[in-house]
C-alpha cells in the first residue's frame, strides 16, 4: 500500500482555505490551516 497524501503538502479545505498536512495515519489526516488552527479528518472505509 502507498500514501497519496504526505506531510508538508499544501491543499485547500472544503471552504477553499489553504491548509498544510501535518500528519497522516491509517485512519486520519491532521492538517493546519494557515491561521494556525489544527484540525483532523477521518479517512478510510
Amino acid at each position: 500500500m502507498f500514501v497519496l497524501i504526505q506531510r508538508g503538502q499544501s491543499f485547500v479545505d472544503a471552504n477553499n482555505y489553504p491548509v498544510e498536512i501535518c500528519k497522516v495515519t491509517l485512519t486520519q489526516v491532521i492538517y493546519r490551516r494557515l491561521d494556525g488552527r489544527t484540525r483532523a479528518t477521518s479517512i478510510g472505509a
